[in-house]
């Protein structure tokens, strides 16, 4: 995917769900979309949600 980050095992860039997170369906419709992510989707978001807090306690 020309360097471009995504999902391990298949061809669906990282971007591609944080464009779901933007839109109204956000989270549910790219599981429904992509169900077979669901276990790493939920890891990418709780590292993300990590990394927040960990940039609110050094803030």
């Amino acid at each position: 995917m020309s360097g471009e980050p995504v999902f391990v095992g298949s061809r669906v860039p990282l971007q591609t769900l944080f464009d779901y997170l933007e839109e109204e369906g956000g989270l549910t419709e790219f599981i429904n979309d992509f169900p077979y992510l669901k276990t790493q989707t939920m890891k990418v978001l709780e590292n993300v949600a990590r990394l927040m807090i960990d940039q609110q306690r050094c803030a």
